[in-house]
């Protein structure tokens, strides 16, 4: 994953974290790693 799109996933996390009311860890933990497994670098293309 190049360093832009780690900063972005980074910011969105980050975000979430902050909300004291997300307890849903295990379900958005698993949807990120998905997401990260599955994107594509611009380098890639």
């Amino acid at each position: 994953m190049g360093g832009k799109s780690v900063k972005t996933v980074m910011q969105s996390v980050s975000v979430y974290a902050k909300d004291p009311l997300q307890q849903d860890w295990d379900g958005i933990a698993e949807k990120l790693i998905f997401a990260i497994n599955n994107s594509q670098a611009g380098t890639w293309k």
